[in-house]
């Protein structure tokens, strides 16, 4: 009831006022301080924000941010249906009391309800009263509706949430979403497609995408060894994804046959390890975008020295506010498909948005 409430608010405040405008900035001109570096603004909902699980209330109210993407996570439901949540288990939920015949391993998970059962699902503690079941179709109708109303286009970062699970389930998250994108005009768009598994973004940009003449920009995100992320199947097994390779030279061309940029977590920017920095200098020269994962304060930091300025497009942030995010017109903020041959196929088109560098920076 309270979400539905907030959700209820942020619609009557759609409706009569613009929201979050767009913080004003001193001429760099007037200060004599040098310009700080644009970057991409990919406004992240964990499990511990404001309102919670991703309901439709946070979804709004990512929109309404000031930030250029906004992380859709996605898992699997039992009837097929793409459903916006971070975590493919129902632990938090009362699965067990309403369907107790459905436990896997002692847990429930998504991908045993449906869209309908789903929603007869709450959470307990901080998460009460947030409802379950939010389509990516309910979600892309929430997110245009904000874009329409502010007058500026949200980019969406939709990400699959741990493919090889849903191969253990004989279920393919990935080949979903490609069939669920299909249906919608991407031209000039700005969706984007993340995943911690290199492997299936290879299959995305190599066999899925060209299933359906689609052309979307994809991002690895670098995960640890040893994590849930991201498994392979080998020997009868699924074990964990080892991205030691990932981090020579041929790791790093691999993902640039795919991939059109890699985003760090914070541990391992400041950790150093695997002499980083020289590392994500020369995926630069291979056309790769960087993009660093917000986990504490020490990333701002981190990532205002010089050095970092020019090498970092983007940042993963739950505290869009506290970073500079640029704001284009609305000439530049879509760019309408380019008309080809008509007896040609048609390639429907994402572009991955990058604000364009300042003439005294140096170019990536």
């Amino acid at each position: 009831m309270l979400c539905r409430l907030i959700f209820t608010a942020l619609l009557i405040l759609l409706c009569h006022q613009p929201l979050l405008a767009a913080e004003t900035h001193q001429d760099s001109s007037q200060t004599g301080q040098a310009e700080p570096r644009k970057r991409v603004i990919i406004s992240t909902a964990t499990e511990n924000n404001l309102l919670g699980s991703i309901s439709e209330a946070s979804i709004a109210l990512m929109a309404m941010q000031e930030s250029d993407y906004i992380r859709l996570p996605l898992t699997l439901s039992a009837d097929n249906q793409l459903i916006v949540a971070n975590n493919i288990s129902l632990s938090e939920t009362n699965a067990k009391a309403l369907f107790p015949q459905k436990t896997q391993d002692g847990n429930f998970y998504i991908n045993d309800f449906t869209v309908q059962e789903l929603r007869q699902l709450s959470f307990s503690g901080e998460n009460r009263g947030v409802v379950l079941g939010t389509t990516l179709e309910r979600a892309l109708t929430i997110v245009e509706a904000v874009s329409q109303k502010q007058k500026r286009q949200m980019g969406i970062s939709l990400e699959p949430r741990k493919p090889w699970f849903y191969r253990s389930k004989g279920k393919d998250i990935c080949a979903s979403l490609i069939e669920s994108l299909s249906q919608y005009d991407l031209a000039g768009s700005r969706i984007m497609i993340q995943s911690y598994d290199p492997d299936e973004l290879e299959r995305i940009k190599k066999e899925l995408l060209p299933r359906y003449q689609l052309n979307v920009p994809l991002i690895l995100l670098m995960g640890v060894n040893g994590g849930e992320e991201a498994k392979e199947y080998d020997f009868g097994a699924w074990k964990a994804y080892n991205y030691d390779w990932l981090f020579t030279s041929t790791g790093l061309r691999f993902i640039a046959s795919f991939a059109e940029g890699i985003a760090f977590d914070q541990g391992q920017l400041l950790n150093g390890k695997r002499q980083l920095l020289n590392y994500c200098k020369r995926g630069s020269t291979y056309g790769l975008h960087l993009f660093a994962m917000e986990g504490g304060d020490e990333l701002k930091e981190y990532l205002e020295s010089e050095q970092n300025q020019k090498l970092f497009d983007g940042i993963y942030t739950n505290r869009p506010d506290q970073y500079k995010s640029p704001r284009q017109s609305e000439e530049e903020q879509i760019s309408p498909a380019t008309s080809g041959d008509q007896t040609s196929p048609t390639i429907v088109s994402s572009q991955l948005y990058i604000p364009s560098t300042p003439a005294s920076e140096e170019k990536l």
